[in-house]
């Protein structure tokens, strides 16, 4: 976990770590036919998500590296 001096969470984002997330949301992964970036994939997996709790679905689909 990332925290400051005085224990605390950080309030801004350093550039190194912008990067990483950058670099992990830009990902590509599978998403049952389809296959992208990860954060092109995640309204899908919400999507799977919401139709397994309202019982529209009985298969949550997850994005695959």
């Amino acid at each position: 976990m990332i925290s400051e001096a005085d224990g605390s969470l950080p309030t801004q984002l350093e550039q190194a770590h912008r990067r990483e997330l950058l670099s992990l949301l830009t990902e590509k992964v599978r998403f049952g036919e389809h296959s992208g970036p990860l954060l092109a994939t995640l309204p899908r997996y919400i999507a799977s998500f919401y139709r397994l709790l309202v019982r529209e679905g009985d298969q949550l689909t997850v994005p695959t590296f």
